[in-house]
């Protein structure tokens, strides 16, 4: 058994120095209700894939950015909404996630973002 503990300096696996995200919105009154437009952005900054058996850090996954846009149609005094959006606008793929499984079972965990979608979203309220 291994009994090896992380080196002094050492960066903790998939954990990013920075990780953040903005939003964009803009409304307007429409009729009755109103129509709402947003934006946002969600960047991850660069970090290790993860740790083998304590020993040595194995690779770095490379900063990325996703953006996504949506917008809405409310109703006065929000009792229904639908809604347009589209995620991953710029359809990028990068990978998310990576953990070294190679000391126990010679294989690694790769997770990836999702792909471009696009979807109409319907909400009501009862009050």
């Amino acid at each position: 058994m291994l009994s090896k503990t992380l080196q002094v300096n050492q960066s903790f696996p998939n954990s990013p120095p920075f990780q953040g995200s903005a939003n964009l919105s803009k409304e307007w009154a429409v009729g009755q209700g109103s129509i709402v437009a947003s934006l946002d952005e969600i960047v991850v900054g660069e970090r290790v894939q993860g740790v083998v058996a304590g020993y040595s850090e194995v690779g770095v996954l490379p900063h990325y950015h996703d953006e996504n846009a949506r917008i809405s149609y409310k109703s006065a005094h929000d009792q229904w909404e639908v809604s347009a959006f589209v995620r991953n606008i710029r359809n990028e793929v990068h990978q998310t996630v990576s953990f070294p499984n190679a000391p126990t079972q010679g294989n690694v965990l790769l997770n990836f973002n999702t792909p471009r979608w696009v979807g109409v979203e319907a909400r009501y309220t009862w009050k």
